[in-house]
């Protein structure tokens, strides 16, 4: 599903009234129609207060249209403006509703005599107007403080337009004091900013409504921007992704997942890549283990093939060498350790592997190693496909320190990294974000993962994405859907496992079991 940042709503809006003859004011009119029609929703009775806080832009014109729409159907309105009067415009759609309001005699006050009360709060202020950086003024944190005592004290619904005030809906980005709300209605599609976190965090429950724009039109504009912005991993696309598995097929049809993972003290991580790989689908998948390690773990993962790294430098670069060569696709990282041997691993892998995946000491390694980058981005030059990189934010900051100040937020920060190194990032956490390069593969993309929650903030959760998106990327899926794929499905598998025994209670050793039911009920 795509999203809709201030540049594609410009754009759609411009193209609305300018090609299809649509008005302005008529797109007006329907967001605030819907709008209205979740207010009914959830009021409780006609003599529930319905407070409207407006802003001076077509936000605040949503709210002026929202109320005289509510008070045709006897609910008691009020409204408050967060600017001085004469700060509003004289002219255009905005202006329009505004004087009818006054015209209806509906009552109008200044935000500064607004205290919280029961009943449902509407914020239009600012909607997608709002950008990162700008600083709230003294006077409306101290009315956002009054909407979150309402929202706490006296369960008051606070419904956003668009995008609650104080978050940026192309980042995500939140300045302090900004509306938590309990619903946000968005339009056509949903803002980046209310689907990645934080932003998300403060958008309560997502309400899409369409404006009265046809499909077929919104489409025909997408087609015509240089940038799209990102795009939600949902359900639909997962479904559409579905991989046909042949029935006359064997385990050499399913492909083959090579994993470099565990050392001493983290033979956990390559237990859980191994098993999470096992799932996945594909036909073989074989384990490559310290020598030290290898009789304790011979028989730790039953179905696959585990075999010791020779201890060797010149043996250890020649057989893996060979193994990367072979198998469809590898795994370095898990539990490897921060050593030598590590970043020889690492290089072969992205010297000779048509596939590759980096994470966990993979990613550490890479960070604090020039050399080693020069090879990741020489992929794309030798014809092979981008390298697939899965930091969490820790990690991410190693790899690209200038992240931390990102003006733009994790989405762009990630879009940046992933073009600069011609690698895949996904960058890992609440609403994960999946960076694709543009690459003979597949076009540039940037993606926002959905499924997932808190339980699965533990050690152990990355290597199963990690085994489970390998063991993908094994069965030649295209490089959109198998990364996509893996990490939409491991968001579900602990939503699953969540609701089996919930999200505290989690144990990641089991995560793996739950992957088949998430398979099944995307009909993978």
């Amino acid at each position: 599903m795509r999203t809709m940042g201030r540049e594609q709503q410009r754009a759609v809006d411009r193209d609305a009234a300018e090609l299809a003859g649509i008005p302005t004011l008529l797109l007006m009119e329907q967001a605030a129609t819907s709008v209205a029609k979740h207010c009914r929703q959830l009021v409780e009775n006609m003599n529930q207060s319905i407070s409207i806080m407006t802003g001076k832009g077509n936000n605040g014109g949503d709210g002026y249209a929202l109320a005289r729409l509510l008070r045709a159907d006897g609910y008691h309105v009020r409204i408050f403006e967060t600017c001085a009067p004469e700060d509003y415009p004289e002219v255009g759609d905005s202006a329009i509703n505004r004087q009818a309001v006054f015209g209806l005699n509906i009552p109008v006050y200044p935000a500064s005599v607004y205290h919280a009360q029961p009943g449902i709060i509407v914020d239009c202020i600012y909607g997608t107007g709002f950008k990162f950086g700008r600083p709230l003024s003294e006077s409306l944190k101290t009315l956002f403080k009054e909407i979150e005592t309402a929202r706490q004290q006296f369960q008051a619904k606070v419904i956003a337009v668009d995008v609650p005030s104080g978050v940026d809906g192309n980042s995500g980005l939140v300045e302090e004091g900004a509306i938590r709300a309990t619903h946000t209605v968005t339009f056509i599609y949903p803002k980046p900013g209310i689907l990645s976190y934080p932003g998300r965090a403060y958008a309560g429950h997502i309400l899409i409504e369409d404006i009265g724009i046809p499909a077929d039109f919104v489409d025909r504009v997408y087609r015509g921007l240089v940038d799209a912005g990102p795009e939600v991993i949902d359900a639909d696309d997962i479904r559409s992704w579905r991989p046909l598995r042949a029935d006359e097929g064997h385990k050499g049809t399913f492909g083959h997942a090579l994993l470099c993972a565990g050392s001493r003290g983290y033979a956990g991580a390559g237990i859980l890549s191994c098993r999470s790989a096992l799932v996945s689908g594909c036909g073989l998948v074989t384990w490559l283990v310290p020598e030290d390690l290898y009789q304790g773990l011979a028989t730790a993962s039953p179905a696959a093939l585990i075999r010791p790294r020779p201890k060797d430098t010149h043996d250890l670069i020649l057989d893996f060498r060979q193994q990367c060569q072979k198998r469809e696709a590898v795994l370095i990282g898990p539990g490897c350790g921060i050593n030598q041997e590590t970043e020889l691993l690492l290089e072969q892998s992205l010297r000779h592997a048509s596939r590759v995946v980096v994470d966990a000491d993979g990613l550490t390694v890479l960070a604090g190693n020039e050399d080693l980058q020069a090879e990741l981005s020489a992929r794309t030059v030798r014809k092979l496909e981008p390298a697939v990189l899965t930091p969490h934010p820790g990690e991410f900051y190693r790899l690209y320190p200038e992240a931390k100040g990102f003006p733009e937020g994790r989405i762009e920060a990630a879009r940046d990294l992933s073009d600069r190194w011609h690698a895949v990032v996904v960058l890992k956490g609440a609403g994960t974000i999946v960076a694709i390069p543009e690459c003979i593969q597949a076009e540039r993309s940037t993606w926002i993962n959905t499924t997932g929650n808190h339980g699965l903030a533990r050690g152990g959760s990355g290597d199963v994405l990690a085994g489970l998106m390998t063991g993908l990327l094994a069965q030649n899926l295209p490089l959109t859907e198998a990364v996509c794929g893996a990490v939409y499905m491991h968001g579900l598998a602990g939503d699953l496992m969540s609701e089996a025994v919930g999200a505290r209670a989690m144990d990641i050793a089991f995560l793996p079991d739950y992957i088949g039911t998430a398979f099944r009920v995307n009909e993978w």
